[in-house]
């Protein structure tokens, strides 16, 4: 190529000459062997004069300069210490004769020298100094190769690249002055390997990048560095894909700092160059850690709380709780069903110590018995997350490595974490990974149909436990929760029910109609009712609870449900102390944050209710619903500003309420049709049930999600009925046709007056929409 008037050098090359040479310094086995060699050679010169002459006179003789370059080599005993001393040896074996030109480059090249590489060479530009010395200077730093340096690591972002080892392949080269450093390319290997199959990054991009860093990192007499990583079989119609990368010396303080993956107790696989140890600081924040837990044999319900109770004893303080899933058992099939869930802890223990810890509650305290692997058990705990680091040790694997494989995992974690958090190993959404199990039939469980568990403490035997399909396998029926109202002043039933004898017959009533659920409230809830006294409201609910209970005992008769509809903190307290089992609040803990602590203390079921406003009587001044999303708040499936803005306020309740000490278990949603809403507001709630089931919010670090949380709606005599239909009171016609529409967009329970004709309606709705017949 011309520059100018300046003329490029003519070259002569010779390409592979073969020979064999004694080489001990660098090679795998660390002896002298003789090991076959190839070498080229590339002369500058100008060889105008012999173009234009064909005169031999004027040709470099490339027989001569490959004679004596094999000469050096051939029928000789001498051994050397590395390819550069065989390469400098060439270069003067070229420049011995001055005819030979003024520079040259020259390259050797051998398979056999690293086993683990294609091949290695060294490449060297000399030129002569035109001076008595004749010294041979370079112009330039030499360049060692490593060709095909075949490797398996992680890489990737699927699942299936996650849990498993590809095949990659490396070319190196590396810029130094070989006349100041010989480099020992066996331990250059090695480290590159090493580092390379103990990491798992996502990017092709990423891993020759870090390699680049690495080898200047660790080698501080290489300049610059030149990385191809090709990852092969990535994509089906192409052998492989890859990058290539080159890095200087200078450009490496700017670079993050590599670690040189060693094995320690608390080693771990590197992602994105985390620290691949784990070292604990007395003074250092807690970490977050999410654990699962299962149980079959005895009271799931007592061993789940003795486990809370135990961790809390040793440093791990249990801040949230998922859902509580039942599920049948795996591999072993002739057991009890399961009840599963998952904490999230807050500790200072390190891995190791919390499965010490774990371990000790499963056998010590709990007094787990393992007759065979995955048998029926008092409690089972596994670490499920431990922050985001990846540990990898033969007995203990963080992120547990059966985790994306279990449906009644999952389920529940995702109950904790929002859509955008990312499974360490895989790179993939937690929210992902469950979307695709449910999809497709990979699960490994003989039924893996699940059903929230609300298990109800004051009951024993755990016989009146709710059991709720959330997810959507249509397995369990609509439940009905009938009203009992002890008030003078309730819109549709007030002062039915004053007396002892109303109060029983009612009861049986409700029994005989097969009722879930009863409610017995002392408050008039309707819109602008004025609240009595809570000495009144007291003097109304306890006797009610009482009179049934005794009733019951008398005549011994099953204990039904009973909830009170109060949201009063003393009230709710008072009434779990005289046999109610469960509370309804209106006001989801609005009107009386202390209910929380009634809740969290007796471990009842919450029915937590969304309203707006002060009190009562003025939540009709507070239907416009102009949604406005805070500053570091994060919504997940937002849809419209009435169902976000409804969804955001039921979140907030039960943000209080876990912080208090309640369990997601407890919780049961009441979205409130007609508190706060105007009549085409109450249409839209009950049409965009789907919606507000999905919504979630991330706000200040926490997650709250009503997803898989079971609804309870209260349509019954509401007055958009009315408006709508022009039904006077009870409005039973409209109450079941709301009915009906709740069920069908995804309501689990419903709570009503006219209970006989609801029971009936709702066996309609579950036929249609559910395919659940009942005989």
């Amino acid at each position: 190529m011309m520059s100018g008037t300046t003329k490029s050098p003519d070259l002569v090359k010779i390409s592979r000459l073969h020979f064999d040479a004694q080489l001990t310094n660098g090679n795998f086995w660390h002896q002298t062997s003789l090991q076959p060699l190839t070498c080229s050679v590339t002369l500058k010169t100008d060889f105008f004069k012999a173009s234009e002459t064909d005169d031999l006179r004027y040709s470099l003789n490339y027989a001569t300069i490959s004679n004596n370059i094999l000469s050096v080599f051939r029928n000789s005993d001498e051994v050397y210490g590395s390819i550069e001393s065989i390469a400098h040896r060439v270069a003067e074996s070229v420049f011995s004769d001055e005819s030979n030109g003024q520079s040259a480059e020259i390259n050797v090249s051998s398979e056999k020298s690293e086993i683990r590489c294609d091949s290695i060479d060294l490449s060297i530009s000399r030129y002569r100094k035109d001076d008595s010395t004749n010294e041979l200077i370079a112009p330039s730093l030499d360049k060692f190769t490593f060709k095909g340096l075949n490797l398996f690591t992680i890489i990737g972002v699927y699942t299936f690249e996650r849990y498993n080892r590809q095949s990659v392949v490396l070319n190196l080269s590396v810029h130094y002055d070989s006349n100041k450093v010989k480099l020992k390319f066996s331990q250059l290997t090695e480290t590159v390997s090493s580092y390379v199959e103990s990491t798992q990054f996502k990017t092709v991009e990423a891993l020759a990048g870090n390699v680049a860093s690495l080898v200047l990192q660790e080698f501080d007499f290489i300049e610059a560095t030149d990385v191809e990583v090709v990852k092969l079989n990535a994509i089906t119609f192409a052998d492989g894909v890859g990058v290539a990368t080159s890095k200087l010396r200078n450009q490496l303080q700017r670079s993050k700092i590599v670690v040189n993956l060693k094995k320690s107790e608390f080693s771990t696989l590197p992602n994105l160059n985390k620290e691949t140890s784990f070292e604990v600081h007395p003074n250092i924040e807690n970490h977050r850690v999410f654990i699962a837990f299962g149980t079959n044999e005895g009271d799931y319900l007592e061993n789940i709380e003795k486990t809370i109770s135990e961790l809390d004893k040793r440093g791990c303080k249990v801040e949230k709780t998922s859902s509580l899933y039942e599920s049948a058992p795996m591999y072993h099939l002739d057991q009890a069903r399961f009840q599963n869930g998952v904490f999230q802890v807050s500790t200072k223990l390190s891995p190791r110590d919390l499965l010490k810890t774990l371990k000790e509650i499963e056998y010590g305290e709990l007094k787990r018995i393992k007759h065979f692997d995955n048998g029926p058990r008092t409690i089972d705990l596994d670490i499920l997350l431990y922050d985001d680091l990846i540990y990898d040790e033969p007995d203990l694997k963080i992120p547990h490595v059966s985790l994306i494989e279990r449906n009644f995992v999952l389920y529940p974690l995702c109950d904790l974490l929002p859509p955008t958090a990312i499974h360490p190993v895989t790179a993939e959404p937690f929210h992902q990974h469950l979307k695709r199990l449910s999809a497709h039939d990979t699960s490994l469980q003989a039924d893996d149909r699940l059903v929230n568990i609300i298990p109800i403490p004051s009951i024993p035997n755990r016989k009146a436990d709710i059991r709720i399909d959330t997810i959507g396998n249509k397995l369990t029926k609509s439940l009905v929760m009938a009203v009992l109202n002890v008030t003078p002043d309730s819109f549709s039933d007030g002062g039915l029910h004053s007396t002892n004898e109303s109060i029983i017959s009612v009861y049986k009533e409700m029994v005989h109609s097969g009722v879930d659920i009863i409610d017995i409230g002392g408050v008039s809830t309707r819109p602008g009712a004025t609240a009595p006294s809570e000495e009144v409201e007291l003097s109304r609910v306890i006797p009610a609870i009482q009179l049934i209970r005794n009733y019951e005992k008398e005549n011994s008769l099953q204990p039904q449900v009973i909830s009170v509809d109060t949201f009063r903190s003393q009230v709710a307290l008072k009434s779990l102390e005289s046999g109610a089992n469960i509370v309804n609040d209106i006001s989801g803990g609005r009107f009386d944050e202390q209910i929380f602590d009634v809740v969290a203390k007796f471990g009842a079921p919450y029915m937590v209710g969304h309203t707006r406003g002060e009190n009562m009587t003025d939540m009709h001044t507070h239907t416009r619903y102009k949604h406005t999303q805070k500053i570091g708040e994060v919504e997940f499936w937002p849809s419209s500003p009435l169902i976000d803005t409804i969804g955001r306020e039921i979140a907030e309740s039960i943000q209080l309420a876990t912080r208090k000490g309640v369990k997601r278990w407890q919780l049961i949603v009441d979205p409130g049709l007609g508190f706060a809403k105007t009549v085409e507001q109450n249409i839209s709630l009950i049409r965009n049930l789907p919606n507000l089931a999905k919504y979630g919010v991330e706000a200040d670090g926490e997650y709250q999600s009503l997803h898989r949380v079971p609804f309870l709606l209260g349509p019954s005599r509401k007055r958009f009925i009315g408006v709508i239909t022009g039904e006077e009171l009870p409005r039973s016609v409209g109450t079941c046709a709301a009915v009906m529409s709740c069920i069908g967009f995804g309501g689990h329970l419903i709570r009503v007056h006219d209970f006989k004709a609801v029971k009936v309606t709702c066996g309609m709705a579950d036929a249609i929409y559910k395919g659940l017949i009942q005989s």
